[in-house]
């Protein structure tokens, strides 16, 4: 995927992240490294733990909020139809 359109793809997540508004964790802190994978043609998306934050209830939160994000974001027209996988690194519970 050309990197503007990755980088357009990236804001929109990030959009759709705040409006999900889990990530806020009830204590800890930490990076979550995720990664995004979407199967063009024959539709679908999966997302993948990539690296831990070290902390299991993060980790979930913010897998699940990603997919979400993923299922409430529309792909950029240039990505439409294609294949690719990108990482996707979540930075949690520090004044996000």
């Amino acid at each position: 995927m050309p990197a503007d359109v990755e980088r357009e793809f990236r804001l929109l997540l990030a959009r759709r992240l705040r409006h999900v508004g889990s990530l806020h964790p009830s204590g800890g802190k930490g990076t979550v490294k995720l990664s995004i994978a979407y199967y063009g043609p024959a539709g679908g998306s999966e997302v993948r733990l990539m690296h831990s934050s070290g902390d299991t209830e993060l980790d979930a939160r913010a897998l699940s909020s990603l997919k979400a994000a993923l299922r409430d974001a529309s792909l950029p027209q240039a990505a439409q139809g294609r294949s690719f996988r990108m990482s996707f690194v979540l930075e949690c519970g520090s004044g996000d």
